[in-house]
């Protein structure tokens, strides 16, 4: 069923609970609880945690349904009470030594399996805990659960501008972070300024070299004095070799 058309349902099944069907609210359940479960858990980190904030945040929309009263969507209003909860759980957790559960791993595989339909949505879940709040929470609303961003906006409590330069800033990092480097091979010879390969600056080099061997004699020493050299000094072909170096850098 299209997500419009769930949430369609799921609002008119509240309003008949709101009416006196009691068992209406089951279809609200089925509609949003294993979202928001997912959804928190992006906060607290274990699933039995992130279900009893669903939990709390289902109890809050019963003993409370005036605090709703239809001034946004239903899915607005209950991804909002879930955040809030589990901030608060959370900020609570941070004072209280916390040990999660042995099979808190294969639980959130199993609720990562039926919240996230497709390997595109899977990919971004699992790059998501790369991201700070309130980045992370951005995209898992406006990715994740398909929310506009004016809906991201209401659960977030910010603007539409700060939601979309959250989501900008989001897909920043995650493309500095997920960005594949090429790997770096220590033997592969450096490129020069402009882009040559070493081996071909050591054949402009070898080149050089032969042109400054057919000076002979009188003309060689000259040569190299002016280039501040002498032919018979210890260092003569270090320095030769430098400055060959230097020109066929500065030549290519």
């Amino acid at each position: 069923m299209p997500e419009d058309a769930s949430e369609k349902n799921a609002e008119l099944a509240f309003r008949r609970w709101m009416d006196g069907d009691e068992s209406a609210f089951r279809e609200v359940m089925t509609a949003y609880f294993t979202g928001l479960t997912y959804f928190a858990n992006g906060f607290v980190h274990d699933v039995h945690t992130a279900e009893d904030v669903a939990i709390e945040t289902m109890t809050e929309l019963v003993v409370h349904p005036s605090r709703f009263g239809f001034r946004s969507s239903l899915r607005t209003y209950l991804y909002a009470v879930a955040r809030h909860k589990a901030l608060n759980l959370v900020r609570r957790r941070k004072r209280i030594a916390f040990v999660p559960l042995d099979d808190n791993a294969r639980d959130e595989a199993s609720l990562e399996d039926e919240v996230l339909e497709n390997s595109g949505k899977k990919a971004l879940a699992a790059a998501l805990d790369k991201l700070r709040e309130p980045m992370r929470s951005a995209v898992h609303l406006v990715y994740i659960e398909g929310m506009s961003y004016d809906e991201a906006a209401k659960v977030l409590g910010k603007n539409r501008k700060q939601v979309d330069n959250l989501i900008a800033r989001a897909k920043n990092e995650l493309k500095n972070k997920l960005e594949v480097k090429p790997r770096t091979n220590r033997s592969t010879p450096p490129m020069s300024r402009q882009g040559a390969p070493k081996a071909r600056r050591a054949r402009r080099t070898t080149a050089l070299r032969a042109k400054l061997n057919l000076f002979s004699g009188s003309a060689a020493r000259r040569s190299l004095r002016a280039a501040g050299m002498s032919r018979t000094s210890p260092s003569a072909a270090q320095r030769r070799t430098a400055a060959c170096s230097s020109c066929a850098k500065g030549s290519f």
